[in-house]
């Protein structure tokens, strides 16, 4: 429920009126109503110019349209209304990362983690920027973020699985197993690390290979991200129908994942299943795009 500061109430009560309900607001943006959500909150605008959430709900109206400049000035008139709002840091360091004002974004990230915890450090910071950063599409920023953290924690896990992680993303396999292998050496536990390496398989040819250090995983523990790389690669391999499955069961077990449905919707296309595979990838799109983590 959107909050009405207390020298507005006097003014609501005398009006009737009050400020559009923010969960109706996020919905219409969730659903792609763009245009809906616009009108909702622009008919409140005299009303409501002063409370923080109403800039907020414009801030997301614009960063779903594609304005990143007036998004993060609409959040950061929200913040100078209520600068102990964490979403509005976290928004705000969102808008920031993709629009490359780096340094913005890491102070937001720094106020959103203190404002969470009470406290906070150089490791949690950085590491959560870079994460926002390659987010929001920056990828070679968040890389430099966490090279130079790495200079200094040379043997921080996290760290060293979200350079891999993001060099993966880049295509520079080479550097990513390198990476994937020191996090084992210091956590021979970390499963996410022996999952990349068997997806870095299977991206360079040795599909049976990695679909197997995947199974084994998965006997361990069912995880989705497992039964998507499973299913890729089983698709590869031309078993059809059990790589329909496993990319079903992964949108089963976590059905916002935009990844899964686009996935399944290329399978379905390619199967002759067009009506089905046209709409798991139209909403995979909508789930993207109304996503703003």
């Amino acid at each position: 429920m959107l909050f009405v500061l207390p020298h507005l109430l006097t003014a609501l009560a005398a009006a009737g009126a009050s400020c559009p309900d923010a969960s109706a607001v996020v919905e219409l943006l969730r659903s792609g109503m763009i245009a809906a959500a616009q009108e909702s909150l622009g008919q409140h605008e005299a009303l409501c110019r002063n409370d923080g959430d109403w800039h907020y709900l414009r801030a997301r109206v614009f960063c779903q349209s594609g304005d990143y400049e007036a998004a993060g000035r609409f959040v950061s008139r929200a913040i100078s209304l209520d600068s102990g709002a964490v979403e509005y840091h976290r928004f705000a360091s969102t808008i920031f990362a993709k629009l490359g004002r780096t340094g913005e974004a890491r102070d937001h990230v720094g106020l959103m983690i203190k404002l969470r915890s009470g406290s906070g450090n150089e490791l949690q910071q950085e590491r959560l920027l870079a994460v926002v950063l390659a987010q929001g599409g920056k990828t070679a920023a968040a890389l430099q973020v966490l090279r130079a953290l790495l200079d200094r924690y040379p043997n921080d896990v996290q760290a060293l699985y979200y350079r891999a992680l993001f060099e993966q993303s880049l295509a520079e396999y080479p550097n990513a197993t390198i990476g994937y292998r020191r996090v084992l050496e210091l956590d021979s536990t970390h499963a996410a690390a022996r999952r990349q390496l068997a997806v870095i398989e299977i991206e360079n040819g040795d599909i049976a290979g990695g679909l197997k250090a995947l199974e084994q995983l998965l006997a361990r523990k069912s995880e989705p991200e497992l039964l998507f790389h499973i299913g890729r690669a089983k698709w590869k391999l031309g078993e059809f129908a059990s790589a329909e499955r496993a990319v079903r069961q992964a949108i089963e077990a976590a059905p916002a994942e935009a990844r899964y449905r686009r996935q399944l919707g290329l399978m379905l296309l390619r199967a002759g299943s067009i009506a089905e595979g046209r709409w798991q990838i139209e909403e995979g799109n909508r789930m993207e795009g109304a996503s703003l983590r």
